[in-house]
C-alpha cells in the first residue's frame, strides 16, 4: 500500500510540474487575455501634441479600448501601426495577442526582436533606464497609497530634472522662469509627451530620432484636435514651459551618454525589501521624566521608491504614543522630519518614563514600486503593426520588526541625593530625622524598571 501510495505521489508530481512548464511557457509568449489597443490625438485633459523636427507628427496617445483605467502604453517604434504604415490618420483598433517581460530580453522569441534595439547593446540598457525612469499617473481606480507613491516617483523625476539642469546654468533656468523651481512649468502631459520621445530616441534612427530639443507644438483650443500651435518663446509662461520639457528631455536622452554611465535593469526588477532595521546595542536611560531608548537605525538595502512609517509598542503589547524622534545627538529632530529622513543614520526615541519597558517592540511599515515594463505585438507583425510598451509600477507592501528585551540594559540614573544628617554634631534621630526611607514597593518598582533612581 505504501509502494502504491509513493508511486501515486511520484506520478503526480511529475503531471504537475509538466502542467506548471506548460503554462509558464505559454505565459512567457502570448497572453491569456489580449487586449485591443488604439491611439487617439488628445490625452484625457484635452491637450494634444505634435512634434515637428523632421516634418509634422503626432504624439499619439495609446489606450486600452477595453477598459478606462488610464494605463500606460508607449509605442517602441515611431511611425507604423494601428492600420498605416506611417502613423497617418487611419486609425484601427488593434488586438495585442503576444507580450514578454523586457528585463528578461533573452525569452523574447526572435521575430519580435527586430523592432528593439540590440538586447546586448548600451542603447537597450539606455532605453531600460528610461523606461524605469518615467513617471506613470495612477490608474483610475487607484488607492490612496497607489496615488501617493505615484506622486513622490513623479517628484522624485522631477528633482533629477532639477539637478541635471543645474549643471548647466543660463540654458534651462533663464529669466522667464515663473515658478520657484524650473519642473513646476511642466504640464502633466508635457510629461507624457516627451517620455515618449526620449523612447523613441533609443528605438529609431529616422525622423523620429530627435538631437538636441525637440520642437513642439500643442493645439491651441483644449478638446479640439487642430489650430496645433508652438509655444511662443516671447512669452514667459510658454517660455518657462518650453525651458521644462528641453530639460525632461534632455535628462532622459543624454543621461545615458554620460561617461561612466551603466544601468542593471534586471536587477533594478528586485522584489527585495528596500530597507531593514539593523541589530543595534539599544539602552534605555533616564532623562527627566522620560526614557531616552536607542540607538537604531534603518538600512536602505537598495535604491527605490517607497514609503515608510513606524510604530512602537511597549511591553504590555501597547502603542506608544507620545514618541519623540532624536537624532545621533540627543536632540529633537527639526520639525517636518520624516523617519524616511533618518534612514542610514543612527537615530534615538524619547518616550515616557511611566512606559512598560519589559519589552519595546519597533515596528516599520511601508510600500514600494517595482516597474513591470511589458512588450506588446500582435501576432506575426507586418509594416503596418505598432509593437508597443506598458510601464506599470507595481505596489508591494513590506514590513520589518525588532524586539528589545534581554537585550535592554537600563542605565540607572546614579546622581547624589543629600539629605541632612545632623545639626552641631548632634544626629536628627525620629521625626527629626531626614534619612530617605526606601518602601519594598519603591525596591519592587527599582527592580522592575518602574523606575531607575
Amino acid at each position: 500500500m505504501k509502494l502504491k501510495k509513493g508511486i501515486l505521489l511520484i506520478a503526480l508530481t511529475i503531471i504537475a510540474i509538466t502542467v506548471i512548464g506548460f503554462f509558464n511557457n505559454v505565459q512567457a509568449t502570448t497572453a491569456s487575455t489580449p487586449i485591443t489597443l488604439s491611439i487617439k490625438p488628445l490625452r484625457s485633459s484635452g491637450q494634444g501634441y505634435k512634434v515637428v523636427n523632421n516634418g509634422e507628427k503626432y504624439i499619439w496617445k495609446i489606450y486600452n479600448t477595453n477598459n478606462n483605467l488610464n494605463e500606460t502604453f508607449y509605442c517602441i517604434k515611431g511611425g507604423p501601426g494601428f492600420g498605416s504604415a506611417t502613423m497617418g490618420t487611419t486609425i484601427s483598433p488593434t488586438d495585442y495577442t503576444e507580450y514578454f517581460d523586457m528585463k528578461k530580453p533573452e525569452e523574447i522569441t526572435s521575430k519580435y526582436l527586430s523592432a528593439l534595439p540590440d538586447i546586448h547593446s548600451k542603447k537597450y540598457e539606455s532605453l531600460m533606464w528610461i523606461l524605469d525612469q518615467c513617471y506613470i499617473p495612477p490608474k483610475t481606480n487607484a488607492s490612496e497609497i497607489d496615488k501617493q507613491i505615484a506622486e513622490e516617483s513623479k517628484q522624485a523625476l522631477l528633482e533629477e530634472v532639477e539637478k541635471y539642469a543645474a549643471k548647466y546654468p543660463g540654458v534651462y533656468d533663464n529669466t522667464s522662469l515663473i515658478n520657484d523651481k524650473l519642473t513646476d512649468n511642466l504640464k502633466e502631459d508635457d510629461i507624457d509627451a516627451i517620455q515618449q520621445l526620449a523612447i523613441w530616441y533609443y528605438t529609431n534612427d529616422d525622423e523620429y530620432h530627435i538631437e538636441g530639443n525637440p520642437t513642439i507644438k500643442i493645439n491651441a483650443i483644449l478638446n479640439t484636435d487642430g489650430n496645433y500651435q508652438e509655444l511662443d518663446i516671447n512669452d514667459d509662461e510658454d517660455a518657462a514651459r518650453i525651458h521644462a520639457m528641453d530639460a525632461l528631455y534632455a535628462y532622459l536622452t543624454q543621461t545615458p551618454q554620460e561617461s561612466g554611465f551603466s544601468y542593471d535593469y534586471k536587477n533594478n526588477s528586485s522584489s527585495a525589501i528596500p530597507v531593514e532595521l539593523v541589530n543595534t546595542d539599544i539602552t534605555v536611560e533616564v532623562s527627566g521624566d522620560r526614557y531616552t531608548v536607542g540607538p537604531y537605525q534603518i538600512e536602505e538595502l537598495r535604491e527605490a521608491n517607497y514609503s515608510l512609517s513606524g510604530t512602537f509598542t511597549d511591553g504590555d503589547n501597547h502603542e506608544i504614543t507620545d514618541v519623540i524622534y532624536l537624532d545621533s545627538n540627543k536632540s529633537p529632530v527639526t520639525a517636518g522630519t520624516t523617519l524616511k529622513d533618518l534612514v542610514g543614520n543612527n537615530f534615538y526615541i524619547s518616550i515616557p518614563a511611566t512606559t512598560n519597558t519589559s519589552n519595546i517592540r519597533f515596528t516599520i511599515n511601508g510600500n514600494f514600486f517595482t516597474t513591470e515594463v511589458i512588450y506588446w505585438s500582435v501576432e506575426n507583425p507586418t509594416g503596418t503593426d505598432q509593437p508597443v510598451v506598458q510601464i506599470e509600477k507595481v505596489n508591494k507592501p513590506f514590513s520589518d520588526y525588532i524586539d528589545v528585551q534581554e537585550e535592554l540594559k537600563l542605565k540607572f540614573d546614579l546622581a547624589l541625593r543629600k539629605f541632612i544628617y545632623s545639626i552641631n554634631d548632634v544626629a536628627l534621630t525620629g521625626e527629626n530625622s531626614r534619612e530617605p526611607q526606601i518602601s519594598n514597593e519603591a525596591l519592587q518598582n527599582l527592580a522592575n524598571g518602574g523606575t531607575l533612581t
